[in-house]
């Protein structure tokens, strides 16, 4: 008799499946650490950031604005003559302290604002003389809001020079 060769070879069958098993547990070990990294929450990455200690600063004290009178401010020059209405006058001889100008001539009338040594402003009105000050108004040339009454003693005439003309 002859002998007939077996149509399916099962040894090849029986390393198919092997394979297949041995597959699918590779996969669903992948499948299942990586279900794991899902699950678990991502924790964001610390940032350090250093912050430098405050340091004390300074609390500014206020500065009392006044109207120094000349016997409060001895050897000061009395204010240069030829003040006149339309003149253009700089606050000056206030050692940075500034100078008050306010609502009406004298001490007792309430201060508008503080002009500091150098700015300019023209001359309005006056001369008023009242608790032995001489006072005229002025108003700045860059803005009228910035007018009031101030004190002769420290105001400086501003002269201006003449401009050569460009000859062609």
């Amino acid at each position: 008799m002859k002998k007939t060769r077996p149509v399916v070879n099962w040894w090849l069958v029986l390393i198919a499946i092997g394979l297949a098993i041995i597959l699918c547990l590779l996969l669903w070990i992948f499948i299942s650490k990586s279900r794991k990294t899902a699950n678990q929450p991502i924790s964001p990455t610390s940032v350090m950031v250093v912050v430098a200690a405050p340091t004390l600063t300074p609390t500014p004290t206020a500065t009392p604005y006044y109207t120094p009178t000349p016997t409060e401010r001895p050897g000061l020059p009395p204010a240069s003559g030829g003040i006149q209405i339309g003149a253009y006058v700089q606050i000056t001889g206030t050692d940075g302290v500034g100078l008050r100008l306010r609502t009406g001539a004298g001490l007792n009338n309430e201060s508008k604002f503080l002009g500091m040594d150098s700015e300019v402003f023209e001359v309005q009105d006056g001369p008023v003389v009242a608790d032995g000050i001489t006072w005229w108004y002025l108003v700045a040339p860059y803005d009228e809001t910035r007018s009031g009454w101030a004190a002769s003693n420290y105001l400086q005439i501003v002269t201006t020079q003449p401009t050569e003309t460009l000859q062609p």
